[in-house]
């Protein structure tokens, strides 16, 4: 008998094994997808692990059998699978976990519970509860009910228990419904009725159309595409007649044309802007190059960092070297951290490879994503651009990782399992799938850099700018003299101003960067002192003007009340501190000629907002920029001569051992947008402490910064010295929360003794309604992970064995980007 090992989307640990039917034994094989029962109703899509012989009968007889394949050809390689089992172990979650988080909603059908009325009750005639009574009223009018809709109608959160007693006395019955989540997207065309695709019965139409003009005209064009060998679809001939309706709607009538339903490419939609531009490299830029190939060559896998000053060219290396793979048949992955860098590059990178390249990214729909995950499974796509989860596509012909701004915390998920390094599962990549791997960044993480430093990666440097510019003047405003002689407007220093009058003046663009959106970070109540809260964390409510709210950026609760105080009454709440939203609204007061626009969260959240947004300020439609960390990132626009930074200093002060290497990897990136072209650049920094080291390495190479940082990192065992693996224990009762975090620590301290820090509340300490407390291991770089993996994990199993409830949720992250 055949069994397949199927993985199911779960935080299981174990794969399931299922005896697979003898109709479909030879289309059974691993990658393909499987509808399957799991437990006693619930249907889940796997993905088949693996299919083996099973000869042990009674084994055999107590499997489940698989539903249904739902693949004609593996969705999953091979080596997909085998990198899924690597990510799981190094990253302390299930096989399932990876599997949910890596494929496209669109491709994971799950049933749904529905209920529906037994045939032949006549539950009229019974004494039925009055909540009973009304459920069998609404099911006489509709064939089934979905549980979200029995808990409005009975006003209960979970209706589970009650209606498994209604159907034990045989009033309804509750099954498992799956519906197909992905849809092929259709639209209506138009081709000649058969009975006219003679020259004879066309010039016979044409005939009888000739007190018609419009259908004469919709039937020319209807026959210019068939003469080439297609039908044309109804909303393309609907504007080319600039209407028409009625006219199509005769022909149809009279049954010249038919209309055809034909399913079309959601893709194909997809518009960029991409004019092919000569790429020619200088020296430095050509000895990186040739560098990067004799690494590639003379040392298969081993990743190289190309750490190259901002405006450097690095992309132009990047298209050179994807350009010498596809050469060699092989697929690229292109990743970047932020959806904000993909318009500018897929414009650099399209224009030089065209329609092979594919984008993959949140902002794209499910259907899209499903799409978008053939096209690389079939080859279509070449070339993908995309950020994290991009990793995690079906390449079947893999040749090359770029990870540009490696150093960036958004290629790092928080949540939830896998909480993955984009970065990391790169330099992997190359031990399953024969690729090689290049890490590109300005700014590179200490980790990284040292790894280059020490061989294991190989350090390729570029150290001068492109196209001869040279890298922009940075001046530190000091804020406590500005506040002390009154020169500030609004939030802006008078150094400021007159630097963004000159620009203006010269017809040049500057970018404004505060890296915390909306208007006010809290609001405060000058006769109590009342500060509004989130019901659901511990943190404050940022008031965003434009929509007349207070929000939580954590979980999204939100109040309308922003002017009259909850607590005492009064209309006496004052907004404290600034962000993006009141920089913009304080610029247009001071500045009413420029035009200034913003790039945050909150102006972003369509599909092609970026993309709009980016192509007018290259088209200098916008003379002021003002944005998060959104526009400190890869983005070249030669017109740029001055960035102003509105507060540094909260970027310095920020409790976290990285604090200072996010500064200074942040600053640096914003500053590098300024004069990227043979204008020179100016940056303004903001600051109520320009003693600060930091500050006064910025314009200094970036390995001076890494050796100012780097004691007082050996000092304090952080990385890049040791390793570090972060435990989070959650739990809604903050007081059995305590309790089991000190049950749980006995447990751990025996084990790893000095190496462990906590129990402590993290800064936020309760989080989307539950609390947290986090374990810090600190681990020296010569321990064995696998060692320490084992030994935490039965750790974790002898706790939940001992535990009084299993309500408490204990999550592991490995190399986190901060300590707590």
């Amino acid at each position: 008998m055949l069994i397949a090992e199927i993985i199911l989307p779960l935080p299981v640990k174990s794969n399931f094994d299922y005896r697979v039917p003898a109709e479909v034994a030879e289309e059974a094989v691993a990658g393909k997808r499987a509808l399957v029962v799991f437990g006693k109703r619930k249907i889940y899509t796997g993905v088949i692990r693996r299919v083996y012989e099973e000869s042990n009968l009674n084994r055999v007889e107590g499997l489940k059998e698989l539903d249904e394949l739902l693949d004609d050809v593996p969705v999953l390689t091979e080596k997909q699978l085998a990198f899924f089992d690597w990510i799981a172990h190094y990253y302390f979650c299930t096989p399932g976990e990876v599997l949910k988080a890596s494929l496209p909603t669109g491709m994971k059908l799950e049933s749904t519970l529905r209920v529906e009325k037994v045939a032949g009750v006549d539950w009229e005639s019974l004494d039925l509860p009055n909540k009973e009574w009304d459920l069998m009223d609404l099911l006489s009018h509709h064939h089934d009910l979905g549980l979200q809709e029995v808990s409005e109608l009975w006003g209960v959160e979970n209706p589970s228990s009650r209606l498994k007693n209604m159907e034990s006395r045989g009033l309804i019955r509750l099954i498992q419904r799956v519906d197909q989540a992905y849809k092929a997207k259709f639209e209506k065309y138009l081709e000649l009725d058969e009975l006219f695709r003679t020259d004879e019965a066309l010039n016979q139409a044409f005939a009888s159309l000739s007190r018609a003009p419009k259908q004469e005209d919709a039937l020319m064009l209807v026959v210019q595409a068939f003469l080439k060998g297609n039908a044309i679809s109804r909303a393309d001939l609907l504007a080319k007649l600039d209407g028409g309706q009625s006219a199509v709607k005769a022909l149809l009538d009279k049954g010249i044309l038919r209309e055809i339903e034909v399913q079309v490419d959601r893709l194909e939609g997809l518009k960029y802007d991409f004019n092919k531009k000569d790429i020619i490299l200088n020296e430095e830029q050509m000895a990186a190059l040739n560098g990067i190939r004799q690494s590639f060559l003379n040392f298969p896998g081993k990743p190289v960092l190309l750490h190259g000053v901002t405006g450097s060219g690095k992309t132009h290396l990047y298209i050179e070297l994807i350009r010498e793979k596809l050469a060699e048949n092989k697929q690229v992955l292109y990743l970047l951290p932020e959806i904000s860098l993909t318009k500018q590059i897929i414009d650099k990178v399209k224009s030089e490879f065209g329609e092979i390249v594919g984008v993959y990214h949140s902002r794209f729909n499910d259907n899209e994503r499903v799409e978008i995950w053939h096209k690389v499974l079939r080859r279509e796509y070449q070339i993908v651009i995309g950020v994290r989860s991009a990793i995690f596509l079906p390449f079947p012909e893999l040749g090359l990782i770029v990870v540009d701004e490696e150093h960036d915390n958004s290629l790092k998920q928080v949540e939830p399992n896998p909480r993955y390094h984009a970065r990391d599962l790169s330099v992997y990549a190359p031990r399953v799938f024969d690729c090689q791997v290049l890490l590109g960044s300005a700014t590179p993480s200490f980790e990284t850099y040292t790894n280059a430093l020490e061989g294991r990666y190989t350090l390729v440097e570029i150290r001068e700018r492109a196209v001869k510019a040279v890298l922009p003047e940075i001046i530190l405003v000091d804020m406590r003299e500005q506040r002390k002689k009154k020169l500030l407007e609004g939030d802006f220093s008078k150094p400021l101003v007159e630097a963004i009058k000159n620009m203006h003046s010269r017809r040049e663009q500057g970018i404004i960067f505060l890296n915390r959106r909306g208007f006010a970070p809290y609001l405060i109540c000058t006769t109590c002192g009342h500060v509004p809260h989130c019901i659901n964390c511990d943190i404050t409510l940022t008031f965003h003007k434009s929509k007349k709210e207070i929000r939580c950026h954590y979980c999204g609760y939100s109040d309308y009340q922003t002017e009259k105080c909850d607590q005492c009454g009064n209309f006496t709440y004052k907004r404290q501190g600034v962000g993006t939203e009141k920089v913009e609204e304080e610029l247009h007061e001071i500045f009413p000629d420029l035009r200034i626009a913003r790039m945050d969260l909150d102006t972003t959240r369509s599909k092609f907002a970026f993309q709009q947004l980016i192509h007018s300020f290259e088209k200098q439609e916008i003379d002021l920029l003002v944005g998060t960390q959104m526009v400190t990132k890869g983005l070249d626009f030669p017109n740029v001569t001055l960035v102003g930074v509105v507060m540094a200093d909260n970027l310095l002060n920020f409790p976290d051992f990285r604090a200072y290497e996010r500064a200074y990897q942040l600053l640096t990136q914003v500053s590098g947008r300024a004069g990227r072209s043979h204008k020179k650049g100016k940056v303004m920094i903001q600051t109520s402490m320009p003693e600060n080291p930091v500050l006064n390495v910025l314009q200094a190479p970036f390995v001076n910064f890494y050796n100012l940082e780097l004691p007082q990192r050996n000092a304090l065992n952080f990385p890049p010295f040791s390793r570090l693996i972060r435990i989070e224990l959650k739990n809604k009762d903050r007081v059995f929360l305590e309790e089991e975090t000190i049950a749980f620590y006995r447990l751990l301290a025996p084990v790893f003794g000095k190496h462990l820090l906590g129990p402590e509340y993290p800064l936020i300490s309760r989080l989307r309604n539950e609390y947290r407390m986090q374990f810090l291991l600190k681990l020296p770089r010569s321990f064995s992970v696998n060692k320490v993996r084992s030994a935490l994990s039965e750790l974790i199993d002898t706790y939940y064995t001992r535990a009084p409830k299993k309500t408490l949720r204990i999550m592991v992250d490995v190399d986190p980007t901060g300590a707590f």
